[in-house]
């Protein structure tokens, strides 16, 4: 009898020691499975920052790419204009004004006196155009871009129209907006080719070839400004540009 209580007494030893075991082996595969979660999880967030990171660098890449290309683009094109500018300026005889702060202020060559618009219209385009120079005085050009713009759509016969074109391109390089820079420069050679405001922002054109160690192309630019504008000022910022260059 004492050694069937004895057996039975040991049975129940096991059964208590295989449990206590079973809990331990539980709680430690738990431990593992949560410290190798952590693990992963760490490492998942470090090779999402990684590949974020490098979508970023790529976009950026593809950003500058694309800008590159438009300027290049702008560029050519504006090569190919630079001939007619000098054969076309010599033939206009546009009279010009200086306002009081030294910008010319000039209509458009094919908008007679008859065709200015209203007073109030004037007095409108007035007050838009000396809040976009507000803005860009300001130095917020992505503010100006824009308001130089409506007011060019709005008012295009305004006495200010030379002098928004130019702040316009000014806005855009400021910006860094080269591409569209260069397009606002090749539209005010179409639209105002004997302007000295023009000669300024093909000097300033220059300048940017310049940035890119395009130093050949910056010279015939310069040169060109030389040929074609004839007003003291812009003849004067053309040598002193021209000079500057080390090829």
């Amino acid at each position: 009898m004492r050694a069937g209580v004895s057996e039975l007494n040991f049975v129940l030893f096991c059964s208590d020691m295989s449990g206590m075991n079973t809990g331990v082996f539980t709680s430690f595969c738990l431990s593992f499975c949560l410290i190798y979660m952590g693990i992963y999880a760490e490492m998942r967030e470090h090779f999402n920052k990684e590949d974020y990171h490098r979508y970023k660098m790529e976009q950026a890449q593809y950003e500058r790419d694309q800008t590159q290309f438009a300027l290049e683009s702008s560029l050519a094109q504006l090569f190919e204009m630079r001939q007619e500018v000098a054969a076309l300026v010599p033939e206009l005889n546009v009279k010009r004004r200086r306002g009081a702060e030294g910008y010319p202020l000039r209509r458009l060559a094919s908008v007679s006196s008859g065709q200015e618009m209203g007073s109030l219209a004037n007095l409108l385009g007035g007050q838009h155009f000396q809040r976009s120079k507000k803005l860009f005085r300001q130095g917020n050009y992505r503010s100006a871009i824009p308001s130089f713009k409506q007011f060019i759509s709005d008012f295009p016969y305004s006495v200010h129209m030379v002098e928004a074109h130019y702040l316009l391109s000014e806005s855009y390089f400021q910006d860094g907006q080269l591409g569209r820079f260069v397009s606002q420069v090749e539209e005010m050679i179409r639209q105002f080719p004997e302007d000295e405001v023009t000669g300024f922002a093909m000097i300033r054109l220059g300048q940017v070839f310049e940035t890119q160690d395009r130093f050949q192309e910056a010279v015939g630019l310069y040169k060109t400004v030389l040929q074609s504008f004839q007003q003291p000022e812009v003849g004067k910022r053309a040598r002193e540009a021209l000079a500057s260059v080390r090829l």
